[in-house]
Parts: C-alpha cells; sequence; structure tokens
C-alpha cells in the first residue's frame, strides 16, 4: 500500500552535581541539582553546559540513537532528550540507522 511507519521517543531525566559517594553521603536526598530553578528551553542553561550537550549528541550518535533535541525541561536538573525518528521497527530496538 505504499505505507511506512516511523516511531521516536523522548526521555526526560535529571541531572545531579553529584558523585556515587556524594549520594550515600546524602542518602539520596537534598541533592545538588545540575541547574536550579524552573527554566524550560533555555538556551543559557545549555549554553552554560555546553561542551556536556555536545559530548552527549555524540555519544548518542555513536550509539545509533541520535538525538534530533536535547534542552533543559521545566523544573531543577531536568533535561529532554528526544531521539531521532525512523523506521518504527528500528526505534523498537533503539537502532536507527543514521
Amino acid at each position: 500500500m505504499g505505507y511506512r511507519v516511523n516511531a521516536a521517543a523522548e526521555f526526560e531525566f535529571f541531572l545531579f552535581e553529584e558523585t556515587a559517594h556524594s549520594v550515600r553521603e546524602r542518602i539520596y536526598r537534598n541533592l545538588r541539582n545540575l541547574t536550579p530553578g524552573f527554566f524550560g528551553y533555555s538556551m543559557l542553561r545549555s549554553g552554560v553546559h555546553a561542551e556536556f550537550y555536545r559530548d552527549l549528541i555524540e555519544l548518542s550518535r555513536r550509539m545509533n540513537f541520535p538525538l534530533e533535541g536535547l534542552h533543559t525541561e521545566t523544573g531543577p536538573g531536568v533535561i529532554e532528550a528526544a531521539i531521532e525518528y525512523c523506521d518504527a521497527l528500528a526505534a523498537a530496538g533503539s537502532c536507527c540507522a543514521v
């Protein structure tokens, strides 16, 4: 019939300025967020951590799940990563063709 199904996913997650040791010392409470405050889609926050963003985008390409978007979300330390769309079967296996 000529139809093709594409799919994508996005993940929202928290980033903290902690180490494996500091989270245990704090008993997983009152952790320091990577970015303070509520700054959804903030260019300033992305710019401050530009090297980390570049590294994460490059890592996603090497691991075969290229990111279409990466930015802060509304909430302290919240990041959104949108994976590029691709064939639905490939997306289900998290291996989009680059």
